[in-house]
């Protein structure tokens, strides 16, 4: 038996006094540092949702 994903979707929420430039950043970052999450999304398609002071917000320019 074999496993198989079509991928997978996180979702990020954040109350924060920072604008959303900074909430961004802080969870590029902190998706980097992660190697559970690395392992994943280089295997598999994959989407950050990142929610800032119950708006969502996209992330900056994705380099993971």
């Amino acid at each position: 038996m074999e496993g198989y994903s079509n991928g997978i979707e996180t979702f990020v929420l954040i109350e924060t006094e920072e604008d959303d430039a900074v909430a961004s950043k802080m969870v590029e970052i902190a998706e980097r540092a992660c190697m559970a999450a690395q392992t994943v999304v280089n295997a598999i398609p994959s989407l950050t949702n990142v929610v800032v002071n119950g708006r969502q917000i996209q992330l900056g320019m994705r380099t993971l």
